[in-house]
Parts: structure tokens; sequence; C-alpha cells
């Protein structure tokens, strides 16, 4: 009985910080837009798996006899800002919920009592300070969405993905050793006629042995220089003739095949890409701003310090879209261990 207690003690504690969390949390972070809460709370009932969830709205909890709905738990807690934790499903974390909605509601009807509402003056300097991060949120959002449109995405993908030069895969065999002697060793029985997928199978040290050796599709980036420089030099279909070391050890090296790596539908990147677009147009627009005023920095000290020096220090690096980072990584346990890999 006292473990059962005891358990139940260490439920409630946990519920109990996870509301005041999120009470602190809403405190301080932005307000969403009026429609955003109901559409966290659609996303979030359309994720759950292996719970079913009826279609209307009904009460599941009670506050001295005042019903509460499951769409007021649910939107108390995207209102917080707060997710589902990953791998949790709603029917598990639904008890915290309403254990989140209860104590807020207890919170707020105690500060009430107390005498504290918005003529608080702690409460206001909250409530300026989330209005000015809402007005801010907003700000940038709409230099975002006005900034770029349809035919700015279009025209990004074309010279991003669809103009760039083809990336060019090979598809791989190797058989991975630890000494030279044993490298030349199987060399030989190659040159023999030997099955390689089946000497790779009975010697190699790596994992892909099970597989023949085979690594997959791989880009010259994706390994080690060395096993890129051998593999990207030999012929399809022939084989390393000499030992190619890395510090994995000892490689011998079947190429099989060579293609394009196969570039992304405009459709699979267009929000990636409008994103990308959005956030370039945010930071040129914060970029006019600040020159449209003259200011003057200090150090910690109090000492002046060169203008350039804190641009330089809030300036953000931007990187360039190249398309091998929107397509996906055709390799084969590239970086499983003991395997070449990216350095």
């Amino acid at each position: 009985m006292a473990e059962k207690n005891t358990s139940q003690n260490l439920v409630t504690g946990f519920s109990i910080i996870i509301a005041l969390a999120a009470v602190a949390y809403a405190l301080m972070m932005h307000v969403e837009k009026p429609n955003q809460n109901q559409q966290n709370v659609e996303v979030m009932l359309q994720s759950v798996e292996a719970f079913e969830v009826s279609n209307d709205n009904p009460v599941v909890m009670t506050i001295d006899g005042e019903e509460i709905t499951r769409a007021e738990v649910l939107e108390n807690f995207t209102q917080s800002g707060s997710q589902l934790p990953p791998g949790m499903s709603l029917d598990r974390i639904f008890p915290l919920l309403q254990e989140q909605y209860l104590v807020e509601k207890l919170t707020i009807d105690a500060a009430r009592e107390r005498g504290i509402d918005q003529s608080n003056p702690e409460v206001q300097e909250r409530l300026r300070q989330a209005l000015e991060t809402a007005i801010r949120a907003e700000y940038v959002a709409e230099i975002g969405e006005d900034a770029v449109s349809d035919e700015d995405v279009r025209n990004a993908y074309q010279n991003v993905v669809a103009n760039a030069p083809a990336t060019i895969e090979r598809r791989a065999r190797h058989i991975l050793v630890e000494t030279q002697e044993a490298a030349n060793a199987l060399i030989i029985r190659l040159e023999q006629g030997a099955d390689f997928a089946e000497l790779a199978e009975e010697n190699s040290v790596g994992p892909t042995a099970e597989r023949g050796g085979d690594l997959g599709y791989f880009t010259r980036e994706q390994m080690v220089p060395e096993f890129s420089q051998a593999a990207f030099d030999l012929d399809v279909g022939s084989f390393t003739r000499t030992p190619v070391e890395t510090q994995f050890g000892f490689h011998v090296i079947l190429v099989e095949d060579e293609r394009e790596r196969a570039k992304p539908a405009f459709e699979e990147v267009r929000d990636q890409l409008r994103d990308q677009l959005r956030q370039a147009a945010i930071q040129g627009e914060l970029q006019k701003l600040r020159q449209q005023v003259e200011f003057e920095v200090f150090d910690l000290n109090g000492n002046p310090l060169d203008t350039q020096v804190s641009e330089d220090a809030s300036a953000e690096v931007e990187e360039s879209v190249t398309p091998d980072e929107m397509v996906e990584d055709n390799s084969e346990d590239n970086n499983a261990e003991g395997e070449p890999e990216a350095e």
C-alpha cells in the first residue's frame, strides 16, 4: 500500500510540475493567432494513434459543478506552447492535461480572489512584454509573407535545384580486413574468378559483410577521401588491384553502378524553399532597419566599440541551399561503425 501511495504522489507531483511550468511558459511566451489554437487542437486529435476519439466534444471533467469539455482541455494545453512529447500518445498524457487545466484554473481564481488583476503593476508589465512580443512576431511574419510570391518560389527551385549540376553517385561493394596482406590475398582470389559478394560475406570485418559488402549508392563527399578517390577512379564493373587503406583498415572495392542522383520535385521542396526565402527577406528588412538609425555600442565595461563589431556579432551566417541538401540520402549503412564514412 505504501508503494502505491508513493507512486500516486509521484504522479501527482509530476503533474503539478508540468502544470506550473506550462503556466510560466504561457505568461512569458508570445500569444498565438486566434485561430491557431483550434488548428493545433485539430492537429493533435488527428495525430493520435491507437486511441479512438469521438467526433463530438464530451465533458471530460467538472470543477465545482462547472463542466469542462475535451476541447477546452486540449486548447489550454496548446495555448501554453506545449507539444506532445515524442512517443507519448494522447490517451496516456490526457490525465496530465486535465491536471494542468485544474491547476491553472485554481491558480487564476485564487489570484483574482487575492485582488490580482490587470491593474496590478507586475501584471501590466507582463502584459506589455507579451504584447510587444506578439507585435514583433506579427511584423516579422508579415514581412516574410508579403515578400515571397509563388513565382519567387518557382524561380528559386529552377535556380537552386533544377538547374544545378548533377550529383553523381556510385554503388559499390567492399571487403574490409585488418591487414594489407589479407587484402592482397583476396585480390588474388578475385583475379582468379572468385565471387566478390561471397568473399565479403566470408572475410569482411565490417557490418556490411552480411550483405556481401554492399554499400549502396553514395556520393564522393559521403566517404572518407581515400575510399572516395579509389571508388570514383575505378571503371564501373572493376575492382581495386591494390588495397585501399583508411582509418578503418584495408579495403578491396568493387564498383557496380553509377547514376545521377535524382533531383526532388518542386512539390517536395516548395515549403522548404518558401521558408528560406522568407528568412532571407526578414534578414534583409532587419538590416535595412539597422541602417536607418545611428547607434553606438559599448563593451561590458562601458568602453566604446566599433559599430561594425556589433554588426558582425549579430549577423547570422547565411548558407546557400544545394540540391544535395534537398534529396534523401540513398546510401545504405554508410555511417555504420567500421565502414567508410564522411569526415
